[in-house]
């Protein structure tokens, strides 16, 4: 509210309760602080180059700013500077290496249109997920010096999860089915269809393409090739098997 610091703030109240307005006056300001070894032109610098996915630890910041400033950091100086940049890690989202930028930005441009011409009001969007029964070791919090052990189910048996994402109106609609063959598609998408859902959008598999599959009543778009992180039905994806991958 008064542009400094929450410490700083804290000193001034405890020196007003000490001595009242008249210490609090008194009080000697502080100086701007020792200058940046960076300029701001630099700093930009430093930002764009880790924005672009360079930066992986502090050392690597260390060498970059002495090979193209000239200026020697310690590793715990250089991450407070980065720290007040507002760099922060984060744990980047994949993408194939295929992959067409220009043709995924005219997916998006033209999805309102498809929508349109399907006369559709709401934004589906569809995928599967191969659950199967081999369970997965996982870390888990115990004692030091206890054995830990969790049973371990190798049954190769297997179901596909096929979940769509109404992102217009945040909602679930899921069911199971035995595989991904033409004929339990066509039963998934009338169980959809029952379920409300009068269009959707999915990859480019095999049985999502057949034509009996593109002619029944639901609308059916497809995502650009090689572009699963355009679909909201990846991220629901991502955190099924943590829940569930350690349980017989």
């Amino acid at each position: 509210m008064v542009g400094v610091d929450s410490r700083t703030g804290q000193r001034w109240i405890a020196c007003y309760r000490k001595g009242g307005l008249d210490a609090l006056r008194r009080r000697k300001r502080a100086g701007k602080g020792k200058a940046s070894y960076l300029t701001p032109e630099q700093k930009q610098r430093l930002k764009a180059w880790a924005n672009a996915g360079n930066l992986e630890s502090v050392p690597d910041a260390v060498a970059f700013v002495a090979q193209e400033f000239g200026v020697t950091y310690s590793a715990s100086g250089l991450y407070k500077l980065l720290v007040m940049l507002r760099l922060r890690k984060k744990m980047p989202r994949p993408q194939n290496a295929k992959a067409s930028a220009q043709v995924q930005e005219a997916f998006k441009k033209g999805l309102r249109d498809w929508l349109l011409s399907v006369q559709s009001s709401s934004v589906t969007f569809c995928d599967e997920m191969r659950l199967g029964l081999h369970s997965q070791l996982r870390r888990r919090w115990c004692e030091i010096g206890v054995k830990l052990v969790q049973p371990q189910q190798m049954r190769f048996e297997w179901a596909w999860l096929s979940v769509c994402v109404d992102v217009t109106a945040c909602r679930l609609t899921w069911c199971w089915q035995p595989n991904l063959k033409v004929a339990s598609m066509l039963e998934t998408l009338e169980r959809f269809y029952q379920a409300g859902i009068r269009s959707l959008i999915w990859d480019n598999a095999p049985a999502h393409r057949a034509k009996v599959v593109r002619d029944t009543a639901l609308a059916v778009g497809f995502l650009p090739p090689f572009s699963p992180e355009l679909n909201p039905s990846e991220r629901l994806f991502g955190g099924a098997p943590p829940c569930g991958g350690a349980v017989v």
